[in-house]
C-alpha cells in the first residue's frame, strides 16, 4: 500500500478532482455536496487539500466561507485507500 501525502490543492488538481469523483460512486446514495459545488469552491481560491498516493489524487477536502460569515467544511472524499 502507497504513503498517503497530503498537500495543498493547485489548480493542477482540479481534473484529477472531476475525475475522482466519477470514480467514487460506490453506493445509491447521493452525494452530500454536487460536484458543482465542490469545483467552484476550489476555484473560489478558497482552502483545499489533496491526498496523494503512489502519485494519484485518492481525495480531496476544502472548505468555504458562506455568505452569512459562518464557515462549513466541504467534504469531497474519493477512491479513499483504494491505491
Amino acid at each position: 500500500m502507497a504513503v498517503w501525502r497530503v498537500r495543498d490543492f493547485v489548480a493542477e488538481d482540479l481534473e484529477g478532482v472531476v475525475r475522482l469523483d466519477g470514480e467514487s460512486r460506490t453506493s445509491e446514495q447521493p452525494a452530500v455536496f454536487r460536484l458543482s459545488e465542490v469545483v467552484a469552491a476550489l476555484q473560489g481560491r478558497n482552502p483545499g487539500v489533496v491526498a496523494v498516493a503512489g502519485g494519484h489524487l485518492v481525495g480531496a477536502a476544502v472548505g468555504r466561507q458562506l455568505t452569512s460569515g459562518v464557515g462549513r467544511l466541504t467534504d469531497f472524499a474519493g477512491s479513499w485507500g483504494a491505491r
